[in-house]
């Protein structure tokens, strides 16, 4: 989940159930939110950093994992957290798409938590997956200057990704993120997919015929790059990659 969280949020105001409560400054205990079915826990942890972690049944699914933003050049993220507000909600959601699916249940557990440095980190846990969404409350226009995203897994993982073709850009004159997005999907262990290459969304992680597959995609963007993803090279993971935006400074 990212930004313009206003907009998506609004819509759980009927029906949800919320209570707040006051961080003191630097406690940095980890929160722990459960799915509604309780088999799913996501682990937050935030004050000098914010990681998520996640289990399923007990087994991991998600390990330690970084998020931030760099606004104005600064990173936001470090800072103690001030409130933490917990909500859930049961509802529905017309589908526009799918005739079969017409409703789709819209089920989950939330926690969101304001650090002192104006960062906002929103997550949620559902039966059948976990989302996050980062925001800022900056009283004026800001420079995201880059999200970090560090999603990191257990074992030794196998990927299903669909990479760029960054030759075929580059002879058409254009950056790697010019795709038809129609590349096949590479499948290999996670470890041998080369740092240069970059996947698009959706991603899929198998960490092992125990655990459950971790799919990774995107919603609800407005006027925001979407999320691409290349192999880390110091853990079993995927760094996050975002398109710049050209700017020229006044």
């Amino acid at each position: 989940m990212r930004r313009t969280i206003s907009h998506a949020f609004c819509l759980l105001a009927l029906g949800a159930a919320a209570t707040t409560t006051h961080q003191p400054e630097g406690d940095a205990e980890p929160i722990a939110l459960r799915s509604p079915d309780g088999r799913t826990v996501v682990s937050i942890e935030a004050g000098g950093a914010v990681r998520l972690s996640a289990t399923r049944d007990g087994r991991p699914l998600l390990a330690r994992s970084a998020l931030g933003l760099v606004v104005d050049g600064q990173t936001l993220g470090k800072g103690t957290v001030r409130d933490v507000r917990h909500t859930h909600a049961d509802d529905t959601i017309a589908s526009v798409f799918y005739a079969r699916r017409r409703l789709v249940r819209d089920r989950f557990r939330e926690v969101a938590l304001t650090l002192a440095d104006a960062l906002g980190v929103t997550v949620r846990a559902y039966d059948d997956g976990i989302a996050y969404r980062l925001t800022t409350a900056f009283d004026r226009t800001v420079r995201i200057d880059q999200e970090i995203v560090k999603l990191r897994f257990p074992g030794d993982p196998t990927m299903y990704a669909p990479l760029a073709d960054c030759a075929k850009a580059a002879r058409n004159g254009v950056d790697c993120f010019h795709t038809s997005f129609e590349e096949p999907y590479t499948v290999r262990p996670l470890r041998d997919f080369p740092a240069d290459r970059q996947a698009f969304l959706p991603v899929l992680v198998a960490s092992g015929a125990d655990r459950p597959k971790v799919l990774v995609t995107e919603a609800d963007l407005v006027d925001y790059p979407g999320l691409w993803l290349r192999a880390s090279q110091d853990a079993p993971g995927l760094d996050g990659l975002f398109a710049a935006f050209p700017w020229r400074r006044r």
